[in-house]
Parts: C-alpha cells; structure tokens; sequence
C-alpha cells in the first residue's frame, strides 16, 4: 500500500468540499490491521474496570469522579460492540465476564491471560477470539492563566479587569489484547488514547474563580470515540466523506444542480454531458467534467469517475481535478484492501 501523507490528504478533503454545493457519501474503509481469515466471532470481555478499591483511589488522588471509570468504560465497551457490529467482518459477542484480578497501578500492564482460561471463554461463547479490555484510565490535566484585558466599563472607559482561562485536558487510554485461540497467539496488543480539550474564559470582576464545564471534556463522553477507533483498526467500515461540485448559470447547469441536489444523479450526469456537448467555455465544461467524475463516483462507478477525473485535468487543465484524481486513486486502493478483509467472512 502506498504510503499517503496524512495532512495532505485532510487539505484534499476540505478543497473537494469547498465546491458551490456538495453532497456526502458512504465510503469503506479498510481496518488498519489485517485479521486472520479463521477469526470469524469475536467475544468481548474486561479485566479489573469494576474493580471498587481502584475506582476509589483513583477518585480520592485524582480528582476524578469515583466510578467515573466504570462509566465511561461501559460507554467504550458499547460503542466498540456497535461499531463492530456495524462491520460485515464478524459476528460480535458481548459478554458479562470481568474478571477480578489482583489490583494493579494504570501503568503497571498486565500479563497475559491463560490460554486454558481463554478457551474456556471462547468455548463458552463458541467464538475463535477473545477481545479483552486490559486497561482503562482517565487522567486530566487542568492549567490555569491569568491576565488582564481592557474592556469598556459602565462609565464608557476602559478599564483593565483580570481575566482567568482555565485550559482542561482529559486523556483516555484503553489497553486491548486480541487473542486467536485456534493459533495461541495474540494478534493485537494496543493501546488506543483519546484526547478532549475545553477552555474556559472568566472576563468578570470575581478574581477568575470561574471554572466551566462541557461535556466534551467529560471522559464518559470522549469514552465513545475511544471504543470505535479500535473497532475501526480491527474491522473494515463504512464511513462518510463529502464531495463537492459545481453549480453553474447555464440552463443545463441550474437543471443539473437540482437534479444532483434531489439525489437524481443519473439525469444530473446527462445534464453536464449536454454542458461538454455544447458551445460553452473551457472553464464550465471543465466543471462539467468534474462533476461527472463526483456523479459517477456516487453511483459507485469509481473508473468512471477516475476517467472523468483525469479529462477534466487533461484536457481542461482544471488544477481542483488533480486533487479530485488523488481522492479517487486513494479511495480505489483502500476499498480494495477493504473489500479483501470482507472476503475472509466469507
């Protein structure tokens, strides 16, 4: 696979999006690992999240909410079964197995679990692997600065007044062991971290003893993006991405858009072919073009839309077209990465 520069890739995304319209569309996505073919059912389990003496300590030194953990670890837990249920890949188990291990530090890693203990699992569940939650933390990081700022009082003066921004910082990690029983191997030991930020503002005269909340910050909310983004690096997913194009002042041009913006994309595609079939300028028809390439791409025919991609720049010389090419070259490759992780459930 061809390695892509991550950021280059964000600015195409926002560049295809910025067209006069845009419309959204579903796209697979490989998983970021690939899966031996034999894992077919997958069961789900955690160690020592329920634990009461470190949900305890945890919120008497940290400053965490006791069993704030348990929360967001029940939140993380779902959506990592949601996600991957929405996968065509396996069939995914949630178990109520916790197991009740000897407490450890959130630093100290665990040792992994017995073989004959998995099989007994997997067993239990008729699954060819154990997913097993290791480890979940929250930590957050709370920094205080303080100021002034000039701002104009009852009186019509300015005046400088103190002003205290809280900036809160709360990280998640959630530690997941994947174990094939069949192999006696694990395929997978990772740790997924997310990360939520807020800050707050105090601009009054009550010496910046504001402190605001959000539930961005909360880690029961960010708990959610943690659990799917391990489910998206095991398993191939549908996600959606937007794609823009262009509106016009031309009869075909106006009849296009509406079409395009009911969802009627084939009597859309006929309408920019009367455009390159016309008299009209280089410039709209290789708009015409372009949207040719995001009407064929919607309709999932990903050649088409790379021909039409590639004539727009080609012939028209139309610079949006090239990062349009590179989008479609991408998709093209991942879905067929995807589409051979897909063929192992078969």
């Amino acid at each position: 696979m061809k390695t892509r520069n991550i950021f280059s890739l964000m600015l195409i995304t926002v560049i295809l999006a910025s067209c006069g319209s845009s419309t959204s569309l579903g796209v697979l996505r490989p998983a970021d690992i690939d899966i031996p073919s034999h894992i077919q059912t997958i069961v789900i389990i955690e160690r020592d999240i329920n634990r009461l003496d470190r949900q305890i300590l945890e919120g008497i030194f940290s400053g965490e909410g006791i069993f704030e953990d348990r929360r967001a670890m029940d939140n993380a837990k779902e959506s990592l079964y949601r996600t991957l249920a929405r996968s065509d890949r396996y069939k995914v188990i949630r178990s109520n197995i916790e197991l009740d291990e000897k407490f450890k530090s959130p630093n100290e890693a665990y040792a992994p679990l017995e073989w004959v203990q998995l099989e007994d699992i997997a067993e239990r569940y008729n699954a060819d692997a154990v997913l097993s939650i290791e480890m979940y933390d929250t930590d957050r990081i709370t920094t205080n600065y303080r100021s002034t700022r000039r701002v104009r009082n009852a009186n019509g003066n300015f005046v400088n007044v103190p002003t205290t921004e809280q900036e809160r910082n709360i990280f998640t990690d959630m530690s997941v062991r994947l174990y094939d029983i069949k192999k006696k191997n694990i395929i997978d030991d990772h740790t997924v971290r997310s990360h939520a930020r807020n800050s707050t503002q105090n601009n009054g005269y009550n010496n910046g003893n504001y402190y605001g909340n959000n539930d961005s910050y909360n880690s029961t909310a960010i708990s959610y993006t943690t659990g799917s983004k391990y489910a998206a690096r095991i398993a191939p997913l549908e996600v959606t991405v937007r794609r823009g194009y262009f509106t016009g002042k031309g009869q075909d041009m106006r009849k296009a858009t509406k079409y395009a913006r009911d969802g009627h994309w084939g009597k859309a595609a006929s309408k920019w072919q009367g455009v390159l079939r016309s008299k009209a300028n280089d410039k709209n028809k290789a708009k015409a073009a372009f949207n040719l390439a995001v009407a064929n791409e919607v309709m999932g025919n990903l050649e088409a839309a790379l021909d039409w991609a590639i004539k727009s720049y080609d012939k028209y010389d139309f610079n949006k077209s090239r990062y349009y090419i590179t989008a479609l070259e991408y998709r093209i490759e991942m879905e067929e990465r995807a589409l051979a992780q897909l063929a192992a459930a078969e």
